[in-house]
């Protein structure tokens, strides 16, 4: 539910939460910014306010979160600025999602004296986008900015390519999920486009991945790609080749999985 005047949100990289700008009776003036975790593919938390670091008496609108995961920007008319809304960023502090730095102005380099909203920041960090009524050839326009670096998200690595037939070449429409190695956290998952079999993935530098391709007319792909030494930002390109399920195929399995003293694979 939603009373307020302005709605909207952004979802993580991972797909797996959700940021809103709701108005309800817990909220702590106008719109707050409120988190929303999936429970699974089709079910989602009740909202849970973001507490009092991030939202105040007045609108806290437009949030984006970056593909980091951490590092969350937002409008907001209440925290001090530059005029009507301006635009501010924090970082995550913990698991909770009710942790936060205090937000930081982004300064005039980015926020203008009048109305300032919905911005976004590519993956590499290194541009923004916004909307703004200052300097427009109309009312409203949207502008590029290159960030400082005190006001961008830790760096990723963008995984992309395609999921292929490996007989025929042809797309695939298959899922692909992903966990963190070591402490087995599942990290999300991606459905490939099922005309192209495309997909993109948001890994966090620093870390070590296991990744599960499957699709119920194939035999899954399993495998691990480390990126712990890797700490800037970083694109890479990889296809996944499904076999089909057909008796006396010849498959190569990067990794088989079973309990210590069973024959009964997981």
């Amino acid at each position: 539910e939603n009373d307020g005047e302005y709605g909207g949100g952004c979802m993580s990289a991972d797909r797996k939460v959700m940021i809103l700008t709701l108005q309800d009776d817990r909220s702590r003036g106008l719109s707050d910014l409120y988190v929303s975790f999936a429970e699974s593919e089709e079910v989602w938390t009740h909202p849970v306010n973001m507490g009092s670091v991030i939202n105040s008496f007045d609108h806290e609108y437009s949030p984006f979160l970056a593909a980091d995961g951490k590092t969350l920007y937002f409008a907001s008319q209440s925290h001090a600025g530059y005029g009507g809304a301006d635009i501010f960023v924090t970082r995550r502090l913990d698991d909770s999602w009710k942790k936060w730095s205090k937000p930081l102005n982004l300064g005039r380099s980015v926020n203008t004296h009048g109305w300032d909203g919905h911005f976004s920041v590519n993956a590499s960090g290194e541009w923004a986008y916004i909307t703004s009524y200052i300097n427009t050839l109309g009312k409203s326009d949207i502008f590029r900015i290159r960030l400082k670096e005190e006001m961008k998200p830790d760096p990723v690595v963008v995984y992309h390519g395609r999921v292929l037939d490996s007989k025929t070449g042809k797309p695939v429409n298959a899922k692909i999920s992903w966990h963190e190695l070591g402490s087995d956290t599942h990290k999300g998952y991606a459905q490939t486009d099922p005309n192209t079999g495309e997909y993109t993935i948001i890994l966090t530098e620093g870390h070590e991945y296991s990744f599960y391709a499957y699709n119920d007319k194939y035999v899954s792909v399993h495998y691990n790609e480390d990126y712990s030494k890797i700490h800037e930002y970083k694109e890479v390109t990889h296809d996944i080749y499904l076999t089909p399920l057909e008796l006396n195929q010849t498959v190569v399995m990067n990794n088989v999985f079973f309990e210590p003293n069973k024959t009964v694979m997981l």
